[in-house]
């Protein structure tokens, strides 16, 4: 038997330090201390074990606009998780925001070119007409 079946309430104790611990990193995020939260999260610079704590790495990730490290924690959750649907969710929408930012910036290359277009037409056309 190992130490820990010995003791049971050291498991408990374990498990609500890591909460606690979450909680508080939830905290620091919320009030935007995201690199703070980020540290707190990787300590001594290894990736969080618990699907949860990958998934508030994913969410401090996200907010720093790092989407593609957000990505890997979220496969990283859903891994760890065997595949629960809130990580899946979240990536997801993940996926579906970053598809309408590609399109956004299609748009906007396209509006671009357009203004150029006219703005060179007009000034084409003063000089027309100020050459006759």
């Amino acid at each position: 038997m190992s130490a820990s079946e010995y003791h049971p309430h050291e498991r408990i104790i374990r498990d609500f330090s890591l909460k606690l611990q979450l909680a508080r990193t939830a905290e620091l995020a919320l009030a935007g201390s995201l690199f703070r939260a980020e540290e707190l999260l990787m300590s001594g610079g290894e990736l969080p074990k618990t699907a949860e704590e990958l998934d508030l790495l994913a969410r401090i990730l996200l907010r720093q606009k790092r989407y593609v490290e957000a990505q890997k924690r979220w496969n990283e959750a859903l891994r760890v998780s065997n595949g629960e649907s809130r990580y899946q969710d979240a990536l997801d929408s993940l996926n579906c925001y970053l598809e309408t930012l590609k399109h956004k910036k299609k748009i906007q290359g396209i509006v671009a070119i357009i203004l150029i277009i006219f703005l060179l037409a007009g000034i084409g056309f003063r000089f027309l007409i100020q050459t006759y």
